[in-house]
């Protein structure tokens, strides 16, 4: 932790348990504070980079209008995955979906 000074803190985000009589598995992820003291997940840094080299002109958490989910906003990237990549919140829901590259470039316009 001296690498990034005495002011960082860190986010912990606590997945899965498991236990029996003797033990305990716990999965805790961390995430750092970038430069703005916002924390990014893979999904968003991943956005950042990739978005523009597959043809999605909308920034991360920018608005876009999809053909029929309305009004959504950018979430994040998941670049393993081969089918669904793309992470949209539908605005009026907060209801999120995984979709395509060509469904996000034929079927989202920026607003």
């Amino acid at each position: 932790m001296a690498k990034y000074g005495a002011n960082s803190s860190i986010e912990f985000d606590v997945g899965g348990m498991k236990y029996d009589e003797r033990s305990v598995e716990i999965k805790v992820k961390g995430y750092l504070q970038n430069e703005d003291g916002e924390i990014e997940t893979r999904e968003q840094l991943d956005y950042k980079a990739h978005a523009t080299t597959l043809g999605v002109n909308i920034p991360l958490n920018g608005y876009g209008k999809h053909s029929s989910l309305g009004k959504v906003r950018m979430v994040g990237l998941k670049v393993r995955n081969r089918k669904y990549p793309f992470i949209v919140e539908q605005v009026s829901t907060s209801t999120r979906y995984k979709l395509s590259e060509s469904q996000v470039t034929r079927n989202i316009r920026s607003i």
